[in-house]
């Protein structure tokens, strides 16, 4: 539950626009004049000298919202007008099959517990970049679309199974499984002359690793 005075907070676009607002506004606190130039000079191009550091960081938290709107929106539209025509489809080729689509579709239903999901597992993904170091793994940047679409689902199940807690569990779990596992899949991305590069979400990482300790049994 959210007060009321924070009904704003319940559009889900609208809290998604405040929260990047707030991240990048952080984000630009702590980088340096050249860092913050040579990131408008990639959006603007040669514009970049003309246009405000306040108003990047503003054009560039409502991309990020329309972005998602969109995607939202998308999964929608699938649902709504393609389900039914594909479960016409499969009465004849396929009966009983059951449509599955995107978690997304579930973000409308609860704005609160995405928004949470999204900001514990990115906030776990920032403190792992702190920690990795120490313990030998290297650093995973944190993916901003990771972080909402699997962290903002994390939470709804995690509410829907445990309420408050149960959010902030599964989302915490899911932060460390967006560094944890991707940074254990880095070296055999290297091993194959791609450095650097690593799944980032649990279902293509698990069966990477579950794939080289097969293989590695016949070595």
């Amino acid at each position: 539950e959210i007060s009321n005075r924070f009904d704003f907070l319940r559009e889900p676009n609208v809290a998604t626009l405040l929260t990047m607002l707030i991240l990048l506004v952080i984000s630009c606190i702590f980088a340096t004049q050249p860092q913050i130039k040579d990131a408008m000079v990639m959006v603007y191009g040669s514009g970049a000298a003309d246009k405000n550091v306040l108003i990047f960081i503003l054009e560039q938290s409502a991309t990020f919202a329309c972005g998602l709107y969109l995607a939202k929106a998308g999964v929608g539209l699938f649902t709504a007008e393609i389900v039914p025509a594909f479960k016409g489809f499969a009465k004849v080729f396929a009966p009983g099959a059951v449509p599955a689509v995107d978690v997304m579709v579930l973000f409308d239903k609860a704005p609160n517990a995405t928004l949470i999901g999204f900001l514990v597992s990115f906030l776990v993904e920032l403190i792992c970049i702190l920690i990795f170091p120490f313990i030998g793994l290297p650093i995973i940047v944190p993916g901003i679309m990771a972080s909402f679409i699997t962290g903002g689902a994390a939470a709804i199940f995690g509410n829907a199974t445990g309420g408050f807690r149960g959010a902030i569990i599964a989302s915490f779990i899911n932060g460390l499984l967006l560094c944890v596992l991707p940074a254990l899949t880095l070296p055999l991305f290297a091993d194959l002359g791609a450095k650097g590069v690593t799944f980032a979400d649990p279902d293509f990482t698990i069966p990477s690793l579950i794939l080289n300790f097969v293989l590695g049994l016949f070595k």
